[in-house]
């Protein structure tokens, strides 16, 4: 079965909401402000329509997407350089007591992305060749559970027992 999506505008070129509705009836309603995504709200299948997720989404006067905020971690902030890519990245505090996890994205003279380096000092390196085509990339990198089920599940054991946060998880 295939979700049901319906629109709502409230004034031309305003506000419009979509509200798209899945076939076990949880539910997702974005809303867009003058074109550009604002918020969206996740809502569970129970007859209270229950707010499972709630994103809020900020813009510099530039347009560019500069927040996002998650209800249930906080704000994720970006800051760009001249040429508009992403230069750092700050993620909230991810448990009390802990720094928040800072991303700081390095770039040629041909703009593409050279470097990530990450909160923890690792990093990940990408090459490229004349023509602009990547080459390699090579260093730390996070993997996810699909990727490396076995050592995700380790850290998590590792992480419940000791009663923190699960952390991301590099190779």
């Amino acid at each position: 079965s295939t979700p049901a999506t319906f629109y709502r505008q409230i004034s031309p070129g305003a506000t419009r909401t979509v509200t798209t509705i899945n076939p076990d009836s949880t539910s997702l309603v974005s809303v867009y402000q003058d074109g550009r995504l604002v918020s969206e709200t996740g809502r569970d299948n129970t007859p209270q329509q229950n707010t499972v997720t709630a994103v809020t989404y900020g813009y510099d006067a530039h347009g560019r997407q500069n927040t996002v905020t998650d209800s249930r971690n906080g704000t994720t902030t970006m800051s760009f350089d001249a040429a508009d890519h992403v230069a750092l990245m700050e993620s909230p505090v991810p448990a009390p007591g802990q720094a928040a996890s800072t991303t700081r994205f390095v770039y040629n003279q041909m703009l593409q992305l050279v470097r990530s380096v990450h909160a923890d000092g690792s990093s990940v390196t990408n090459e490229y060749y004349l023509t602009g085509l990547l080459k390699k990339t090579y260093g730390a990198r996070e993997v996810t559970e699909s990727e490396a089920p076995q050592l995700v599940g380790i850290v998590r054991r590792l992480a419940v027992a000791a009663g923190l946060p699960m952390p991301k998880v590099y190779i």
